[in-house]
């Protein structure tokens, strides 16, 4: 993968923002969820909506091409920071992509 390079505002040196630019191009959108099922991914955009049912958090997040559910277990050391998120909060978030169970699919949304 190429390394971009740019200039500090503060100075002259060079820094190399390979990382950066690895994760901006990792990053996918709601409506290429399905493609990427069984993967890890990574997801940004703003908090549509969330619901706490009492073992799950669900997550809607919204993002230029459409929304995606984020689903937190408490077992899982994101859910404190999940019960944290507010509507309008931007996010970003890597995780796993699964296909919604069978009878639980929502023709709704894309993913």
């Amino acid at each position: 993968m190429a390394t971009r390079k740019c200039k500090t505002i503060c100075g002259n040196s060079v820094i190399l923002l390979q990382s950066l630019y690895n994760i901006l191009f990792m990053r996918i959108f709601s409506d290429d969820i399905k493609k990427h099922e069984g993967k890890e991914v990574l997801l940004a955009g703003w908090v549509e909506a969330r619901r706490d049912h009492g073992k799950l958090i669900f997550i809607d997040l919204r993002d230029m091409r459409g929304l995606a559910q984020l689903v937190f277990r408490p077992e899982k050391k994101t859910y404190a920071e999940a019960d944290k998120l507010r509507p309008e909060w931007v996010i970003q978030i890597m995780g796993g992509v699964r296909r919604r169970p069978k009878g639980m699919e929502n023709p709704a949304l894309q993913s």
